[in-house]
């Protein structure tokens, strides 16, 4: 059973997020096999994607988020300017 408007309602999503998915979706356990046997979750067109997305929703996942919160709650640094 598709679910997608379960999870929608229940969520209250903002934007398309299977439109801007950052790679292919699966809708049930034949769709994520074909995936993976074909390859598809790995070729360009998901690296493509991947990047959109994390420029789109993860402008700082950076790796330094627990440095920045230790500089500015700990140590009482001001964040740097833009």
């Amino acid at each position: 059973a598709d679910d997608w408007a379960a999870f929608e309602a229940a969520r209250g999503l903002s934007v398309d997020l299977r439109g801007c998915a950052p790679g292919p979706v699966a809708c049930d356990e034949d769709d994520l096999t074909a995936i993976f046997a074909s390859g598809a979750w790995s070729g360009p067109g998901s690296a493509a994607r991947r990047a959109a997305f994390r420029a789109r929703f993860c402008p700082w996942d950076d790796g330094r988020a627990a440095e920045r919160v230790v500089r500015r709650v700990f140590l009482g640094e001001e964040p740097p300017a833009p």
